[in-house]
């Protein structure tokens, strides 16, 4: 069996959009990275990730545990590679870029243009294990919801939905954990 893919998004799953880190499960302000990111378009936006969750994630592909893509609206004009490089995260492949979608027509009609790229993730390697990890899976309209219900519907597919503001806790890296962890026994048999 293959190494799982692992989907990830930035904004409210890496980067928490918290005011007060006293607020999260991790507790210590030390735990976590702030600054400033510029975009490549001179735009300057706030990070706040927190230290476990980026090793956790950095580990997690490098010791081939999975297959880490980008799937985040910092694909746009490349800003994603910065980002990793600030985070100290190697430089992930990007899964799909939203302006594929958009050139299709699909964000005419209500989709949300992470939805289908899943699909096309799942329909590229049947059988092949994906966790996909972002905080607005279950924050759209209820066409959107509609179609999050139809990907759920796969047996593959894992959705980790977290809190915008907190962003990955330590409850989502055990469950994330236990999901590899799986795949690794199964692949063993």
């Amino acid at each position: 069996m293959k190494r799982p893919l692992w989907l990830l998004d930035v904004d409210g799953v890496l980067n928490a959009l918290v005011d007060r880190l006293a607020d999260t499960p991790y507790g210590s302000d030390r735990d976590w990275l702030r600054f400033h990111q510029r975009s490549r378009t001179d735009l300057l936006y706030p990070i706040v990730a927190n230290r476990r969750v980026l090793e956790f994630i950095r580990e997690a592909h490098e010791s081939g545990r999975a297959e880490v893509r980008w799937l985040t609206t910092w694909e746009v004009n490349d800003d994603y590679v910065a980002l990793a490089e600030s985070l100290g995260l190697p430089q992930f492949e990007i899964e799909a870029r939203a302006t594929d979608f958009t050139a299709l027509g699909m964000l005419d009609y209500g989709m949300w243009w992470k939805l289908p790229a899943v699909e096309r993730a799942l329909d590229r390697e049947p059988g092949r294990p994906v966790l996909w990890t972002d905080d607005e899976v279950g924050l759209r309209t209820p066409a959107m919801r509609w179609q999050r219900r139809q990907a759920e519907t796969r047996p593959n597919l894992a959705v980790v939905a977290p809190d915008l503001l907190v962003g990955l806790t330590p409850a989502h890296l055990a469950q994330i954990d236990g999901l590899l962890a799986d795949t690794e026994r199964k692949a063993d048999r």
